[in-house]
């Protein structure tokens, strides 16, 4: 069985999720590869897909842009290439829902170029987000609203 099977909870069960989800929320999740090519083909290559085995954590959100709701999601890294850091002792549940990952205390949000965060619109987010593993809620993280 695969280890991301075993970790967490894939979005999609949660019955009215997206529905009942509050913007207050930030979701701390984990992206499996075959996820995370979609995003990458849509980010420009800098997500690391192209590693077969590779799993990237992200944070997603309800937001609103042009008065429309949606959802937005960032990918992290442990990189410290990139000025946005966030801190994951802010996400409630990690150690329960997700053990079997390693998440670095603090992670920083990956930059396709040095001035350009990766945050994705996502229009439909029951579909881009299916499959996905739902790590937990996040507290303090409303710096990343500014994306």
């Amino acid at each position: 069985m695969d280890k991301t099977l075993k970790m967490g909870r894939k979005v999609t069960p949660y019955k009215l999720f997206f529905k009942l989800n509050s913007g207050d929320y930030k979701h701390l999740a984990i992206v499996p590869n075959r996820i995370l090519r979609k995003f990458d083909e849509i980010a420009g290559g800098c997500l690391g897909s192209h590693i077969s085995r590779k799993i990237r954590p992200c944070i997603f959100w309800k937001s609103k842009e042009n008065s429309k709701e949606c959802y937005k999601i960032v990918f992290l890294t442990t990189s410290r290439f990139t000025p946005i850091a966030v801190d994951l002792n802010n996400c409630v549940s990690l150690e329960k829902n997700c053990p079997y990952f390693k998440f670095s205390p603090k992670s920083y949000v990956i930059f396709s170029s040095p001035e350009n965060p990766v945050c994705l619109i996502l229009k439909s987010p029951e579909e881009q987000l299916e499959g996905v593993i739902h790590c937990g809620v996040c507290r303090d993280l409303e710096f990343l609203d500014k994306l």
